[in-house]
């Protein structure tokens, strides 16, 4: 399965980490470290276009995230789902 190539950048103040992306990935895709780890899901996306940032909602304790604050994520492409005509 493709991903999405980043870097964490920060840790805010409420907890939520914040990532500079290569794409615009979907709101609620799954983000891994470089050693598999799932650190959360896409909360939000804002910025350019071309290089976005994204907001993470973290999945583990966000104190054993701090170290690795400077690392690359990877982020899974969800699968588009057709809708239904009705």
């Amino acid at each position: 399965m493709a991903s999405i190539k980043g870097k964490l950048l920060k840790i805010t103040d409420k907890g939520f980490l914040v990532a500079k992306v290569k794409m615009t990935p979907a709101i609620g895709s799954p983000v891994y470290s470089s050693d598999n780890i799932k650190i959360g899901n896409v909360k939000r996306v804002f910025g350019p276009t071309k290089n976005p940032y994204i907001t993470i909602d973290p999945a583990i304790n966000s104190k054993k995230l701090e170290k690795r604050v400077g690392t690359t994520i990877f982020i899974k492409k969800k699968k588009r789902r057709r809708e239904k005509r009705k």
